[in-house]
């Protein structure tokens, strides 16, 4: 009667097939590997129906009701049973060696270290305030001997990480025994694309190498800019663009006085940062005011614009005042030379009369001559 458990482990051990998923990274069952506290991790299963699925850690049976962010599965199958045992959350007290039945005589061991080993000195709002033209420093913490530490920047656009290490001429790290730090030297507009990550390696008793990290989130308070005075003809298109800065991108409101604007589909047309009516008439006439603000309103920022909508014609009143102005003045040029001339003519003929010019001259021939 010795053949029949041993023909039962013979299938058993043909049909058993095992496999792990931890963090996205597929391990075969006897593979161990080594994760991060707060990781997650699936290890799979397939037992023949001739062995009953039998979870164990370190010797002891798992039940169905265990906790601690372990759950179980399985899928009845013609052949047997496919399992999984899931940890959605890891912690120090996953570390162990696991089975699925007590035939397979090796084990899945997994590590988990603990993410108390790096801590970030974060400010109360637990994210970096990012200051134009100002410095900014981030520190970790570690309690490991002789970390190995390094800073890498998330770049928020393209998703690539990158190493602050190639970028000395805008960071500084100082690392030591107990902490590292980074320094940005000067902040700018293009700091706003990145988050900071600390990351420390440790190799676990396994003999792996895995990273412990902490993240940095930064975040810049809002700015807010529009022309002062905007000026357009009547009927045609006003258009406001509010050049917005900010981390995270900003929300932004638009109001004229205290109502504030939304687009209707016809005449207004809200893009965004950009304010368009269509058709612009006297009553646009206003201040425009568009808000910037982040985090719900936590911080915030607004530029006004005084628009003036001018007349159709008002491009005319300028060249008829100039018009007029040369009239008047063509006027007075000619009334004064008309004037100037009569004046000038009537004292000609007043200076060239015979009766003036002649009498002096005839009284002394007529007294010559009676002489």
């Amino acid at each position: 009667m010795i053949w029949r458990p041993l023909i039962a482990t013979s299938v058993a051990a043909i049909f058993l097939a095992v496999g792990v998923v931890a963090d996205e990274t597929i391990n075969t069952y006897g593979n161990n590997f080594a994760l991060s506290e707060g990781g997650h991790f699936s290890i799979f299963c397939n037992v023949s129906k001739f062995e009953a699925l039998k979870w164990q850690k370190d010797g002891v049976e798992i039940s169905e009701k265990v906790g601690n962010n372990i759950t179980l599965h399985s899928d009845k199958q013609p052949w047997g049973t496919q399992a999984e045992l899931r940890v959605s959350y890891a912690t120090a007290s996953h570390t162990g060696i696991y089975r699925c039945n007590s035939f397979h005589l090796r084990g899945q061991h997994v590590f988990v270290i603990g993410s108390s080993s790096i801590v970030g000195n974060r400010p109360p709002e637990g994210m970096f305030k990012l200051i134009l033209g100002k410095p900014l420093r981030m520190e970790c913490n570690v309690t490991d001997e002789n970390p190995q530490i390094t800073w890498v920047r998330l770049n928020l656009v393209s998703g690539e990480e990158e190493d602050v290490d190639d970028k000395k001429e805008k960071y500084d790290v100082v690392s030591n025994k107990q902490a590292s730090s980074l320094t940005i030297r000067k902040v700018t507009l293009d700091d706003v694309k990145y988050d900071y990550t600390c990351k420390l390696s440790k190799v676990s008793d396994l003999g792996q190498t895995i990273g412990v990290s902490e993240t940095f989130i930064t975040y810049m308070a809002p700015t807010a800019r529009l022309p002062k005075d905007v000026s357009l003809e009547e009927g045609t298109l006003l258009t406001l663009n509010c050049s917005v800065t900010g981390k995270p991108k900003p929300t932004i409101q638009w109001k004229v006085g205290n109502t504030t604007l939304e687009s209707d589909g016809e005449r207004i047309s809200i893009n965004y940062n950009i304010l368009q009516i269509q058709n612009a008439t006297k009553e646009d006439r206003a201040e425009y005011t568009c808000i910037a603000s982040i985090m719900n309103g936590a911080e915030e920022a607004s530029a006004t614009a005084n628009v003036r909508v001018k007349d159709k014609l008002s491009p005319l009143w300028p060249f008829i005042g100039i018009c007029l102005e040369v009239v008047v003045l063509c006027l007075i040029i000619l009334i004064y030379e008309k004037r100037r001339n009569k004046s000038e003519l009537e004292e000609s003929d007043t200076d060239q009369s015979p009766e003036q010019k002649n009498t002096p001259d005839v009284g002394k021939d007529v007294r010559h001559r009676n002489k």
